[in-house]
């Protein structure tokens, strides 16, 4: 794989080529849920076949496996977070640079389970900052009339069958992630 914005491109595909639940590989890559009552050492990286096989896992599986990862995480803190609250998300709104991999967005998408609305640009702080400098100079009159300045957000919706793959992949997941901080906490 080369470098730089072509390496990308062929990591997107790679991950984008490979199926739901990675051919088994689950990645646990230090992204993990916000959990509170967990905060401190966690076990470094792991990417591991389940169950363990004697196959080599081909590239396209490790990359979707640490893509699921983090879309994992992603849900397991938005679990937290409406548990808290008592509040629940219609949709996710994404920025930032992962809205650039098509693969991302789409697997995020279907381990939610609902729509994601991604920014028409990866650079949201960035406009964020703009937006908030193009108010205090007068050039907007509030911040609702600054959001003029943000291109439209790209609807995509879940895909009902990856969506039930995906909650099988998501607690086999959250099984191991939990086993590997009881394993964290007895080692720390």
């Amino acid at each position: 794989m080369g470098q730089g914005p072509e390496a990308l491109a062929e990591a997107d595909s790679l991950a984008g080529r490979a199926l739901p639940g990675s051919g088994d590989v689950l990645a646990f890559l230090g992204v993990a849920p916000l959990r509170a009552r967990f905060l401190g050492a966690r076990l470094g990286g792991l990417l591991l076949p389940v169950p363990l096989m004697l196959r080599r896992p081909n590239r396209d599986s490790l990359l979707r496996a640490v893509l699921e990862n983090v879309a994992f995480a992603v849900r397991g803190s938005l679990e937290t977070l409406e548990e808290v609250t008592g509040l629940s998300l219609a949709e996710l709104r994404l920025g930032g640079g992962m809205t650039r991999s098509a693969a991302f967005v789409r697997l995020l998408t279907d381990v939610l389970g609902r729509p994601v609305r991604v920014a028409g640009m990866a650079e949201v702080s960035a406009l964020g900052a703009a937006m908030c400098a193009a108010v205090g100079a007068g050039l907007y009159g509030s911040f609702a009339e600054a959001q003029a300045m943000a291109p439209p957000l790209a609807a995509v919706e879940p895909d009902p069958a990856a969506v039930a793959d995906y909650q099988d992949f998501y607690r086999r997941w959250q099984s191991l992630d939990s086993a590997l901080r009881r394993a964290g906490a007895e080692t720390y």
